[in-house]
């Protein structure tokens, strides 16, 4: 849940290949891929120590989460 209108502060952007896109982010603009997701490989947010200063935080949908492409993209 988020407070009257503070969700609308957040920029939102819409991409017709969202991975390339966050390829291009890491590539071009030192972004770190962070994929939410249910994943053997996954650790718990609290343990990521050093947070890097820039990151794309990659979503999946409620049934399939995210794809293997995309989970092997991320550095976390």
């Amino acid at each position: 849940r988020v407070s009257m209108g503070t969700g609308l502060k957040l920029p939102v952007y819409q991409h017709d290949d969202a991975l390339a896109t966050a390829r291009r982010l890491k590539s071009e603009h030192g972004y770190a891929l962070i994929g939410a997701a249910l994943d053997p490989r996954a650790i718990e947010l609290s343990e990521l120590r050093k947070r890097p200063a820039r990151i794309a935080l990659c979503l999946g949908n409620e049934a399939s989460g995210l794809d293997p492409e995309c989970l092997d993209a991320c550095d976390t």
